[in-house]
């Protein structure tokens, strides 16, 4: 353990001495790069993004690398390597054809442009796979990707496409002699709602006035006993009380009597509605004679 500490501290030094030359003349060198993605690598293989942790050692394992950066490098791209889990992506139609012109995103990202039967490395994890084909199709698919899980395969069943429905055939035409007069339209039926609205805020009117009743008596028998016991000296509450029966009576009054209003208004225009006409004509159509029928 301490010939590791040891190797690492005199990395770090070799890092920010070839670090400060590099400032000093000004020429940032590729040795630079080097020691940033060395640690930029560990860092992203660490979090488990291990595709961005490859594509930083390759950076750090060139030739041009010191030997103690290249090394180690190299030995984690071969651990990244490991531990990379790969998936095969495949689409069908309903009818069992492949298809190859697909574009699939994972996160929200472009993981490929078509499908070709070849591996695709991911990140390990939860991911969201989306499919977009040409024709403007799209599917999903949630996946959990295991640490070292090589070529696991994903396969979307594509749904059947919505057949469009066929045109409706032409009414059959009808021989003029054997047109008869136009059916009768089917006699109204009168709603019940009307009514049960009608008569329901004539009850509602008729418990308004009720209730107006009950609290201007009573407010008028507070008032008195008040007058009676404790005026002019009587308690402001005891005065609020009976303020307050009074306003609730006047309300009640209010609502009662508009309640009883609208519900008869109701109540008539139905019974309006609904009232026989005081006369009917029948005319029929073609050879056969007129008919006029009244009811008066």
């Amino acid at each position: 353990m301490r010939v590791k500490w040891r190797f690492l501290a005199c990395l770090t030094a070799a890092s920010a001495i070839t670090l400060a030359v590099d400032v000093a003349v000004g020429q940032p060198t590729a040795r630079h790069a080097c020691f940033s993605s060395h640690e930029q690598g560990q860092l992203l293989r660490n979090d488990g993004r291990l595709r961005r942790a490859r594509a930083e050692l390759l950076v750090c394992a060139r030739d041009i690398c010191p030997a103690p950066v290249r090394n180690e490098c190299t030995q984690w791209i071969g651990e990244v390597d490991a531990a990379q889990p790969t998936i095969v992506l495949q689409v069908r139609e309903a009818d069992g054809r492949d298809l190859d012109d697909v574009r699939v995103l994972v996160d929200g990202e472009p993981l490929v442009d078509r499908l070709d039967g070849r591996p695709t490395a991911v990140d390990p994890g939860p991911h969201d796979l989306r499919f977009e084909m040409r024709d403007g199709r799209s599917e999903k698919q949630s996946v959990v990707i295991g640490v070292g899980e090589k070529d696991r395969r994903i396969v979307v069943q594509l749904a059947p496409r919505p057949v469009a429905p066929a045109a409706p055939a032409p009414p059959a035409a009808t021989p003029a002699s054997a047109s008869a007069r136009p059916p009768e339209p089917p006699p109204e039926r009168a709603s019940s709602a009307p009514v049960v609205v009608g008569f329901g805020l004539a009850g509602f009117g008729v418990l308004g006035l009720g209730s107006f009743a009950l609290f201007a008596a009573t407010g008028y028998h507070d008032e008195k006993t008040l007058a009676d016991d404790c005026a002019p000296h009587c308690k402001q509450s005891d005065a609020d009380a009976v303020q307050r029966r009074y306003v609730v009576a006047d309300v009640s009054l209010a609502v009662g009597i508009t309640a009883l209003a609208v519900g008869a208004g109701i109540l008539l225009a139905h019974r309006s509605r609904t009232r026989p006409a005081s006369a009917a004509a029948r005319a029929s159509v073609g050879p056969a004679p007129v008919r006029v029928t009244g009811a008066f």
